[in-house]
């Protein structure tokens, strides 16, 4: 009876867990007007900032609630990028950079020393502040007061379209391809990619990034730019030509137009749809993404009648890995999550031999939970007691013999 009991209580645990796993509205109702274009998200623990084409919205609760926050802008100036660092909030327009350190309630121009240029993106790395803009790169060491131009080696008056970091290594997406500064922008050196660049992030030791146009589609590097290869295994790069890249965790996901959202956590191998319940109407149009610890945002720049921005709970979606041995599906679930005392842990493996699970935090450091001890093409439960773990964002992985599968997990 007690067994069947628990039995009732996991599944319970594991419907619940399924059954938000796909997109939902995150416009909060009326705040956030239907039909408002998404041309930037910024996240914050669980606040949520959009750049739209009407100003600045903020959400201190994931997207339930919104305020607009325009004192100091232009009611209907377009928010091309935001960047956030320590207390102080930056918006990027078409026609410079304002900055608020009251959480938004005020805005304030912040650009001297920028021509008024379009600003594309913000990059954070230490004490500096970059910018990528139509007028190139540029640097603030004073929290925005100045901007100095820094744009030796890459070549006059092309625009920067997206910035990442790699290690100590400042990487740019240009109209002319990538570049790449190890000393803060002082100086530049191109990399082996001569296209167009409007998307590049950074996860583990890859770099990826995309253009525009058709047949375009995502490439991979492992080895700091000098290689890049075509991974576009999972969508048809026929049917699009603008894609937003988003690292988040162990995985990338991937917004492109026309398509939807894509997903995936093996260097690019394998691309998984990962669009449940997102309005068509939204797919269709140029889309944005962010990420905390709780949601993945989506942001559209069109759909007009429509909600343009959508939430997916990251930590309750099943995301297949699909490796050269193609493992896929839902192998683990977990529940609760986010959790604080107990997790119970699924796992379902048809026929593949499975070695090992193990958690481990994001500095790697990693715990077997049980070695060669569970079965084949049965449902193993396991119980494991997490109050003795800090606070954070932790990795369940499933390591088999034909490749690893791995759950985010939160523990507070």
């Amino acid at each position: 009876m007690y067994r069947c009991l628990l039995a009732i209580i996991f599944s319970l645990l594991l419907f619940t867990l399924d059954s938000n796993s796909q997109w939902e509205k995150a416009n909060g109702g009326k705040e956030l007007p239907d039909s408002t274009s998404i041309f930037s998200i910024l996240t914050n623990g669980n606040s949520v900032i959009a750049g739209t084409k009407k100003g600045i919205y903020f959400s201190t609760n994931n997207g339930e609630d919104w305020v607009q926050k325009n004192n100091g802008l232009d009611a209907q100036v377009e928010i091309t990028a935001l960047g956030m660092k320590g207390n102080l909030y930056f918006v990027g327009t078409v026609d410079g950079i304002y900055a608020s350190s009251d959480n938004g309630d005020n805005w304030t121009e912040s650009d001297d020393g920028i021509n008024i240029q379009t600003i594309y993106c913000f990059l954070v790395n230490g004490s500096n502040i970059f910018v990528g803009s139509t007028g190139g790169v540029f640097i603030s060491t004073n929290n925005g007061k100045d901007w100095l131009q820094k744009n030796q080696g890459i070549p006059e008056d092309e625009s920067i379209y997206a910035l990442t970091l790699k290690g100590n290594t400042i990487f740019a997406g240009t109209s002319v391809g990538v570049y790449a500064s190890s000393n803060n922008g002082t100086n530049w050196s191109k990399k082996n990619f001569s296209e167009i660049v409007t998307s590049i992030v950074t996860n583990k030791n890859e770099l990826y990034l995309s253009g525009e146009g058709y047949y375009t589609g995502i490439k991979v590097s492992t080895d700091n730019g000098s290689s890049w290869l075509e991974e576009n295994n999972g969508f048809d790069v026929s049917k699009t030509t603008k894609y937003y890249l988003l690292s988040a965790g162990d995985s990338v996901y991937l917004g492109a137009q026309g398509l939807g959202v894509y997903v995936t956590n093996n260097k690019g191998k394998n691309w998984t749809q990962f669009s449940d319940g997102l309005s068509a109407y939204v797919q269709g149009n140029e889309l944005m993404l962010a990420s905390n610890d709780k949601y993945i945002f989506v942001g559209s720049k069109g759909a007009s009648g429509y909600c343009n921005l959508w939430r997916r709970d990251r930590n309750e979606t099943h995301i297949g890995v699909n490796d050269e041995n193609e493992i896929s599906g839902e192998f683990i679930k977990v529940a609760p999550n986010p959790v604080k005392d107990i997790l119970h842990i699924k796992v379902n493996i048809p026929s593949e031999q499975i070695i090992s699970l193990s958690i481990s935090d994001v500095l790697g450091n990693n715990k077997v939970i049980t070695n060669n001890e569970l079965n084949i093409g049965e449902n193993n439960v396991i119980s494991i007691p997490v109050d003795n773990y800090s606070p954070g964002t932790y990795y369940i992985t499933l390591s088999t013999t034909s490749g690893t599968i791995s759950k985010v997990i939160s523990i507070y």
